[in-house]
């Protein structure tokens, strides 16, 4: 789908397991605090469940914003010293920054939300939330990632 994207710009390549991992890492964080939260039984009330879910979302969005900023300004720095594409450096470092941010915000989020809703279905989330997560994360993070670079870049 994205091989076009791939063949103009493969320096985006570079980046890929960044924003991987950090949407990984995010989201891991965050269906950890909610599965302690559900073992706990902190999340009886609807209200304490959507106060939760707020809370994760705005921890993801301060941290995305705050990694997104030092990815743009790494990149920017690195491919400006090695000068190694057709595009500018600032052009690849806003498609990382921008992908890192949503990649990280969207994986916070469901972080928060995935345990919460198997629970809900009598699954239980600590057993099916960590496969289900790493599985969204990476198709949702490389949609997002070459989605994002194919708009810009083709």
């Amino acid at each position: 789908m994205f091989e076009a994207t791939l063949e103009a710009v493969t320096v985006l390549i570079l980046f890929q397991p960044m924003i991987l991992g950090m949407a990984g890492n995010i989201g891991t964080q965050s269906l950890a605090v909610t599965i302690l939260g559900l073992h706990q039984d902190m999340f009886d009330q609807n209200s304490k469940a959507k106060k939760h879910i707020f809370k994760e979302i705005s921890i993801g969005l301060l941290n995305s914003a705050i990694l997104a900023i030092l990815a743009f300004g790494f990149v920017t720095a690195l491919l400006t010293v090695t000068n190694s594409s057709d595009q500018t450096p600032f052009d690849i470092a806003k498609v990382v920054g921008i992908a890192i941010f949503s990649a990280m915000s969207i994986s916070s989020m469901m972080g928060a939300i995935v345990p919460l809703s198997l629970h809900k279905f009598k699954i239980d989330p600590a057993s099916a939330s960590g496969p289900l997560m790493t599985t969204l994360n990476d198709i949702i993070a490389l949609v997002l990632y070459f989605g994002i670079a194919t708009i810009m870049f083709l």
